[in-house]
């Protein structure tokens, strides 16, 4: 038996085309799992929304996601796979998500039992400052 691959449609939240029901009916699947203000979140990304990963430790870490956060991916079982409306999380899911209200939005998301994939960047030095020296320098 061949498995043909899910067909993913963007549903745009401001415009009157294709309804949720209509994408079901087609056995299409969602992206992102509900209908989403595209414009908006192009506008997001220039002005600096970032894309971050999050794994879930807590139990129902989808109640956290509002039209500030929009689910890109998730990962499970080392197999990433596109967020659509048919998407559960499981503890230990790793979302690949866009972000735009920075840490009002972080601190939401550890809240809903989400905690960074990846560990936090370290702090360079800004330009022009002067670092301690390697001991026995």
């Amino acid at each position: 038996m061949t498995r043909v691959p899910a067909t993913y449609v963007a549903i745009d939240s401001r415009t009157q085309g294709v309804t949720p029901a209509q994408v079901e009916e087609r056995g299409f699947r969602i992206l992102f799992g509900r209908e989403a203000d595209i414009e908006n979140w192009i506008h997001r990304f220039i002005r600096g929304a970032t894309v971050e990963r999050w794994r879930l430790e807590g139990e129902d870490g989808a109640a956290v996601l509002d039209a500030q956060i929009l689910p890109l991916a998730y990962e499970r079982n080392g197999k990433a796979r596109p967020v659509d409306e048919r998407t559960t999380f499981e503890p230990g899911d790793v979302l690949c998500l866009a972000l735009a209200g920075g840490e009002e939005d972080r601190a939401r998301l550890r809240r809903g039992g989400w905690m960074p994939a990846d560990p936090a960047p370290a702090a360079e030095p800004a330009a022009g400052t002067e670092t301690d020296p390697p001991s026995g320098a």
